[in-house]
């Protein structure tokens, strides 16, 4: 079961061509993320710098992570692996 985060969470990217940068969540939509040709679930939402960016709904961690916090998951996300429901 996805859960999504409301309008206005403040977002912190961690994979894809954004990763690192922060914003807010617009909306939810199911569409084509950027950088990807799949369909999948995504959060549209409005980076620090203003730029409007679509992102997979799960390449992103709710509030703004510190860089050491930051730093921290991105060394070990290439090793998680989750269990398939």
């Amino acid at each position: 079961m996805k859960r999504f985060f409301g309008r206005d969470t403040a977002i912190t990217i961690l994979e894809g061509p954004f990763t690192g940068k922060r914003g807010w969540v617009d909306s939810v939509v199911y569409s084509n993320p950027d950088g990807a040709d799949e369909r999948t679930f995504c959060y549209q939402a409005t980076l620090q710098s203003g730029k409007w960016v679509t992102v997979r709904w799960d390449h992103v961690a709710p509030g703004w992570l510190n860089d050491a916090d930051l730093e921290w998951i991105l060394e070990r996300l290439p090793r998680l692996t989750f269990p398939k429901a």
